[in-house]
């Protein structure tokens, strides 16, 4: 923003244009050398005013609660680059204490917007009050990863989490993904368990026939597939997970006859609340115990 005001400065001046302060002169003209230098008030267009100042101080305190532990991660990372170019835009403007900034019947649509945000900050207790707005889908997922990890201490496996399924190819379109990341990969000897946690309504709509409905599970289930096909098991396992009003599974056995390939999709269905999560894990661990076992025979 370039926001530029007048300053009043007091400069000396050979000439005597402008507002003199002659009493000042008076006292320094009796010296031949003083006779002309006039102390002279100008006014100067410049960045470097006090508003300014006080709008880098609100600056200051923004940058320092984002950066804190306070904040999310993710919006931490997106808000990084940001406020890197902030600063340095307000690298030459030193901070200025104050507690309220003025809004001026001249100031500019965008300054006034500025102020009026910087005093809502200002007037705002960061450490009681704040809260971040995060997409829930990211709770629902950690929250998953959470008990599976729960999970796999309990049996005796290992979770992977997010990880990437690379893909390589000499060349690649600008619409190709160069990988794929399950939400967790649960691993026990040669036994690979895909898992994936989607925030969706499809179990609060069982009976529902919509087109959307019908089209959101068939994505879900032929992503659930394509992790389970990196598999050297005949027959694939996957984890659906989805958010629901009480704790269920159901499994579904997708067979191949001609060459007796099978897949098992789990369905899971997870009331995103804290105090069930000792029922969760006890059910999961059975859904694992159950794979386990047919993985075996």
């Amino acid at each position: 923003m370039n926001w530029r005001k007048f300053d009043n400065i007091e400069k000396i001046s050979e000439e005597p244009t402008g507002k003199i302060n002659w009493q000042k002169y008076s006292k320094l003209e009796y010296k031949v050398e003083n006779r002309l230098k006039f102390p002279v008030r100008k006014n100067i267009l410049s960045e470097f005013h006090p508003e300014y100042s006080e709008l880098r101080f609100v600056f200051d305190i923004c940058k320092k609660e984002i950066l804190s532990a306070n904040t999310p991660i993710r919006i931490k990372m997106n808000l990084r680059s940001r406020l890197y170019f902030l600063e340095e835009k307000l690298y030459y403007h030193q901070p200025k204490y104050t507690t309220n900034i003025s809004i001026k019947f001249s100031d500019n649509p965008t300054v006034t917007k500025c102020k009026q945000q910087a005093n809502k900050i200002l007037n705002f207790n960061l450490l009681d009050s704040t809260a971040w707005k995060v997409d829930f889908s990211d709770v629902f997922e950690k929250f998953v990863q959470y008990i599976f990890k729960l999970v796999a201490k309990e049996v005796g496996g290992q979770l992977f989490t997010n990880y990437k399924l690379n893909a390589y190819s000499k060349k690649f379109y600008s619409w190709e993904l160069k990988h794929i990341e399950p939400d967790a990969i649960y691993q026990k000897k040669n036994l690979l368990v895909f898992i994936d946690a989607k925030y969706k309504s499809n179990l609060y709509n069982k009976f529902g026939d919509s087109e959307n409905l019908k089209d959101d599970h068939r994505h879900d289930l032929h992503q659930i597939m394509a992790y389970s096909s990196f598999s050297k098991t005949i027959s694939k396992n996957g984890i659906l997970c989805y958010p629901s009003e009480k704790l269920e599974s159901k499994t579904i056995e997708y067979r191949n006859r001609i060459n007796e390939v099978s897949n098992l999709i789990t369905i899971i269905g997870i009331p995103l609340k804290k105090e069930i999560i000792h029922q969760t894990k006890t059910l999961l661990m059975s859904e694992i115990h159950a794979i386990e076992k047919s993985y075996s025979n």
